[in-house]
C-alpha cells in the first residue's frame, strides 16, 4: 500500500525536483510514495520545456514517487486528473478558490497558481512508475511576470511549506487512485475545471476560434463544442487564452 510522505528528502538547493526522484527510482532507492522537495530549483521543470521559477524557500517545489499498482498506458491521463485535483483541493482547504487550467495548471481567476509536470516509465503497457512534480506559489509576493499569484497573496497569510506539503500528501492519501472510479476521479476534476461549460477563444495551430469546454473523454482527451458540434484534442494541441 502507498503512503505519500511516509518518506521525505529535503534539499535546500536541487536542478530539478524531478530529476532527483527520478535518479532515486533509478537506483532502486525510491519506495512508492516517496517525497522530494526543495527549497530552490536551479533549473525548475515546466510543461513543453518550460522553466518553473521560484523564489528560495518560499514556495513549494517537490515531487512525489508513484509506483501504481495497475495502471494502463491508455489510462495515464488519470494520474494528470488525480494530482491536478489534489493541488486544487489544497488551495480549497485554505478557502482559496482554485480551477484547474486544462490540463495541468491551477489558477486563481485569471492568474497561475501551480501547476504539475508527471513524468513516467512504463513495461508491458503498463505504467511501471511515475513522478508527480508539483510547483506552488504559497508565501512568495513579487512575480515576473505579472500573471502569478499565491496562497499568502490570495489570503494575506503565510504558510509552513512543510505543513502545505504534508496537507497535500494527506489528500492523495486519502484520495487514492484507482482505475476502478474512472469516472469518479474525471467528475471530480471537471469539479473544479476553468472554463468548463463558458465559451472562450482557443488557439491550436496559430489559429485562434471560439468553443466551449464540455468534457473530458475516456481517453484523456479535451471534449469541445466547436460550431454546434463536439470535437476532441490531445494535450498540447490547444491553448485557452485567457483575456
Amino acid at each position: 500500500m502507498t503512503i505519500f510522505g511516509k518518506s521525505i528528502h529535503h534539499l535546500e538547493t536541487v536542478d530539478s525536483t524531478n530529476n532527483y526522484a527520478n535518479q532515486l527510482v533509478k537506483l532502486n532507492l525510491a519506495e512508492s510514495g516517496t517525497v522530494v522537495y526543495a527549497d530552490f530549483q536551479t533549473a525548475g521543470k515546466g510543461q513543453r520545456g518550460k522553466i518553473w521559477e521560484s523564489n528560495s524557500g518560499q514556495n513549494l517545489m517537490c515531487s512525489i514517487v508513484y509506483f501504481p499498482d495497475n495502471l494502463s498506458v491508455d489510462k495515464a491521463y488519470l494520474l494528470n486528473i488525480w494530482a491536478a485535483w489534489g493541488l486544487a483541493q489544497l488551495c480549497a482547504n485554505y478557502h482559496v478558490p482554485a480551477k484547474i487550467k486544462w490540463p495541468n495548471d491551477v489558477w486563481v481567476g485569471k492568474k497561475k497558481i501551480g501547476g504539475i509536470l508527471i513524468e513516467t516509465s512504463s513495461s508491458f503497457g503498463r505504467i511501471s512508475s511515475a513522478v508527480i512534480g508539483i510547483g506552488m506559489n504559497v508565501n512568495q509576493l513579487d512575480f515576473q511576470p505579472h500573471n502569478a499569484t499565491s496562497m499568502r497573496m490570495e489570503t494575506n497569510h503565510f504558510y509552513s511549506i512543510k505543513d502545505m506539503l504534508l496537507s497535500l500528501c494527506g489528500l492523495f492519501n486519502n484520495f487514492p487512485l484507482s482505475s476502478h472510479h474512472e469516472s469518479v476521479w474525471r467528475k471530480r476534476f471537471l469539479e473544479h475545471m476553468y472554463g468548463l461549460n463558458q465559451a472562450n477563444v482557443f488557439k491550436c495551430k496559430d489559429q485562434e476560434f471560439a468553443g466551449t469546454i464540455k468534457g473530458i473523454s475516456e481517453t484523456g482527451q479535451l471534449e469541445m463544442e466547436i460550431n454546434g458540434r463536439i470535437e476532441q484534442f490531445q494535450q498540447g494541441e490547444i491553448t485557452l487564452l485567457v483575456p
